[in-house]
């Protein structure tokens, strides 16, 4: 009988413990870093970015996450004009 919990040795457990060691081991102790105003710009700019390319992505696929989602839920899926499957020009 063991003492430990047998998750306590996953091989999950041991690989972030073996990467945690390593990130530590090869980590500085100290950081002469230096963050001028242009960095702070750059982040606001990436924030901005990330925003409105997620605004566009929803924008643009909408009709098709709208119908998935209402599929997902549905007892029934009901034909879309937007589903690739629906056979109205036959």
């Amino acid at each position: 009988m063991s003492l430990l919990p047998s998750t306590l040795f996953s091989p999950k457990t041991s690989l972030s413990l073996f990467f945690g060691a390593l990130f530590w081991l090869f980590s500085p102790l100290s950081a002469s870093a230096y963050l001028d105003p242009g960095s702070g710009s750059f982040v606001v700019q990436v924030v901005v970015a990330s925003f409105l390319g997620i605004a566009f992505t929803l924008k643009t696929f909408w009709h098709s996450i709208t119908y998935k989602v209402a599929q997902l839920f549905s007892a029934t899926p009901k034909k879309n004009a937007h589903d690739p499957d629906s056979s109205q020009n036959v």
